[in-house]
């Protein structure tokens, strides 16, 4: 019975922080949308370790096209915190929880490249796991 228990609450936790196939599925067509784009385009290593390469100018506008993509910011920037509540809804059940992550996370943080990264860097720390599959 322990053993039973102990399975389900793992298998719990694992589903608990996994995006449904749609929204990764969405994800990663906004992602290969801004690497379509020249202006937009990152080497995916930099990606792959987000907050050693947050001050990376290049991440920086990467970053803001997936934020503008997914809708966590509008076409001029600004925060989308019903976006950013429905994509934490996802993965977290708890809506006291989802809406304490939401005002963590939905937090202008200087210019709108920094709080795009810090947007999307908050929500992978608090098991939001809101990124494409890189290469």
């Amino acid at each position: 019975m322990k053993s039973f228990l102990l399975v389900a609450f793992v298998v719990g936790v694992v589903t608990a922080a996994s995006l449904p196939a749609s929204e990764k599925k969405f994800i990663n067509q906004v992602h290969a949308n801004c690497q379509s784009n020249p202006k937009t385009f990152v080497d995916e290593s930099l990606l792959k370790n987000l907050p050693a390469n947050k001050d990376n100018a290049q991440v920086g506008v990467h970053m803001l096209c997936m934020s503008k993509g997914a809708g966590f910011q509008g076409p001029n920037g600004d925060i989308n915190k019903e976006t950013i509540k429905s994509k934490i809804a996802l993965v977290i059940r708890d809506g006291s929880k989802v809406n304490e992550l939401t005002n963590k996370c939905a937090v202008k943080t200087g210019s709108l490249e920094k709080t795009s990264i810090n947007i999307f860097l908050c929500l992978n720390s608090n098991q939001v796991p809101y990124t494409p599959d890189l290469n």
